[in-house]
């Protein structure tokens, strides 16, 4: 199965850049091919369809679950949850990512918007442990598939 890992965010706005960080984690440690998509993921749209992924999972920094909390979403149906600073929604995004790509989940990691609104290199020790537990459980999630 091919599998492959969207970060979104900005890593120089503080929090913002918890997918990042998750990013490198993953590419360091499992066997996935990861896209940097930044500000503007849908920069890299094209390389995911040439990729071809069988699974994709796009990650962001999520406002309005408490900072900290990881947890796979499904974006339509959550009302309460700030999902992005970005130009283009995120589930938008999704919704064209699925015309191409299999299977496309979001995994939102939790972080306290007011760390996300400055201009400031690395996240915070809460949102580096947010990171390590978002990685713990894409190990639990895509164990078999990366054998």
């Amino acid at each position: 199965m091919r599998i492959a890992l969207l970060t979104i965010g900005n890593p120089l706005r503080g929090d913002d850049g918890v997918a990042e960080e998750l990013g490198k984690l993953v590419e360091e440690k499992l066997k996935v091919k990861v896209f940097y998509g930044g500000n503007a993921p849908e920069n890299v749209v094209n390389q995911i369809r040439k990729y071809s992924p069988d699974l994709l999972i796009v990650v962001d920094a999520v406002v309005g679950i408490g900072e900290g909390e990881v947890h796979f979403f499904e974006l339509r149906e959550e009302k309460n949850i700030l999902y992005t600073t970005h130009n283009i929604p995120v589930y938008r995004l999704i919704q064209y990512l699925e015309t191409f790509v299999p299977k496309v989940l979001f995994l939102g990691i939790g972080i306290d918007g007011r760390k996300a609104l400055w201009i400031k290199e690395g996240i915070s020790e809460n949102s580096q442990k947010a990171v390590l537990k978002a990685f713990e459980l894409l190990e639990d999630v895509l164990g078999s598939c990366l054998e």
